[in-house]
């Protein structure tokens, strides 16, 4: 039998992939040993080909139909959302391709706006169809990346969490919201000995993929010391070039948010002292049903993120010393049918949102869930009691807040009702705000106006008292 194996680079070692190693197979009577033989071989033989472009392919077109079907809503009514229209729209109408590089509330998002550039090639009453179906396909392959912290099976349960877990359909198929998705990514490939590709192409996807994901937001700031530490450590080439990048995208992204003149999304945002906003957000991602006092919120949020702090750093230590298995997976799996069961009943199954909190929870309630799948495959009674109490303080986020219903605008009649030579205001979600309207004006063949005859139209007929960003 000839010898077939494939370079893998886990933990910065080449590790050698073989498909004729033989499989011990199981003594009588010893069903468990067995398992654990079939289980590993499994996966030995999926990390061969697990950065494949087929590979990838295939769970990307999975992954998008379980999504798809789970938010029909947002496929077969198309919208778009906050900044989705009067900042990636009007700035591609404005600028093209040169929109990549305008900042928007201090920061970069090429991300989306090369989403809105590639999707410009539609019809402007179809643009909302084709943001999300290319943001469903990143969102797709961004899970498989997520997924690379874990086996090969718990790829799987990525999907299904995300597919499940209670959140609505406009966070999770617009541009404006992907980097909440590959910010995670980033924090996973920062913190996570997981393997990395062995094939050229799959090192390019990744690092391309990694480095729009650090200019779509300000994550790689605070992953790049983690990714520095990671190519000190192991020295290899990929991991090098991969912190190279990252710091090339986070410099960028600090350049932006110290020299750049920006107004930020909401100017109207209190900026307080870190502690009570630290409190704050501990807080809201265990729900915020209970009325607190000032002082109240500050001690118990800075406890709740003591014991998150610490919830991190012990999974992290187990990741480091444990091989992934069964049981994470099925807890990842648990986590998605609760997270769903709950997101279910709190809205008698009209809306999902996103667990007890608003699209900044992402992040962290994802981390959380990892974290927690992590403790509580581990056979250490001690992680696994500090894993159930923050399980358990969680359980009022999931029905802090009754999700918001969404109307979605009727955009493509919309656009159609403004006539050759007209000009209009095109309403977003969330309706009933000026300022999130998207403006739209036409040439006498019927066509939008770009560059600069659609800025100095804007300038002149635009009527909202003030655009996202900008004081008016």
């Amino acid at each position: 039998m000839g010898v077939t194996s494939v370079a893998l680079v886990v933990m910065g070692r080449d590790v050698p992939c073989r498909f004729d190693r033989p499989v011990a197979q199981p003594m009588e009577g010893d069903l468990h040993r067995g398992g654990q033989e079939r289980w590993h071989a499994a996966i030995q033989t999926f990390e061969c080909i697990e950065f494949h472009p087929a590979t990838l392919v295939a769970y990307a077109a999975a992954t998008s139909v379980s999504l798809a079907a789970a938010n029909w809503q947002k496929f077969s009514a198309p919208y778009l959302v906050a900044e989705d229209g009067p900042i990636f729209i009007e700035d591609n109408l404005s600028y093209g391709i040169g929109s990549l590089f305008v900042p928007y509330a201090g920061y970069l998002h090429m991300l989306p706006r090369l989403i809105v550039w590639v999707g410009s090639i539609f019809p402007l009453e179809s643009q909302p169809a084709a943001l999300v179906w290319i943001t469903l396909g990143l969102l797709s392959v961004t899970l498989y990346f997520i997924g690379a912290w874990t086996s090969w099976a718990e790829r799987i349960a990525v999907a299904a969490f995300f597919t499940l877990a209670p959140m609505g359909g406009y966070l999770m198929y617009s541009p404006t919201n992907l980097h909440w998705f590959t910010g995670l990514a980033l924090a996973l490939l920062a913190v996570h000995p997981a393997p990395r590709p062995a094939r050229l192409s799959g090192q390019v996807l990744l690092i391309l993929m990694a480095t729009l994901a650090a200019l779509s937001g300000p994550f790689a700031i605070i992953t790049l010391p983690a990714m520095i530490w990671r190519a000190w450590h192991s020295r290899t080439r990929f991991e090098i070039i991969l912190a190279l990048s990252q710091a090339i995208a986070a410099i960028a992204q600090i350049s932006v948010l110290t020299l750049a003149a920006h107004q930020p999304a909401a100017p109207d945002i209190a900026r307080g002292p870190l502690l009570p906003w630290v409190a704050d957000f501990a807080l809201g991602l265990f729900g915020k049903s209970v009325i607190w006092s000032p002082g109240q919120e500050v001690l118990w949020g800075t406890v709740l993120a003591g014991g998150l702090l610490l919830l991190f750093i012990s999974s992290l230590f187990f990741w480091r010393g444990e091989q992934p298995g069964r049981t994470r997976l099925l807890w990842m799996l648990a986590f998605a049918a609760l997270f769903a069961a709950a997101g279910w009943a709190r809205s008698s199954g009209t809306s999902r949102s996103w667990l007890g909190g608003e699209r900044y929870y992402v992040i962290p309630y994802a981390l959380i869930v990892v974290a927690l799948a992590t403790l509580l495959s581990s056979r250490q009674r001690l992680q696994q009691g500090l894993a159930a109490v923050l399980l358990a303080s969680m359980m009022p986020g999931l029905c802090a807040t009754a999700p918001t219903a969404i109307r979605p605008p009727h955009w493509s009649t919309k656009v159609q009702e403004i006539p050759p030579g007209g000009h209009g205001l095109i309403e977003t979600y969330p309706p009933d705000d000026d300022q999130w309207s998207v403006f739209i004006a036409k040439d006498d063949e019927g066509k939008a106006l770009t560059g600069s005859e659609y800025l100095s139209t804007r300038a002149r007929l635009d009527t909202r008292t003030k655009r996202p960003g900008e004081a008016k």
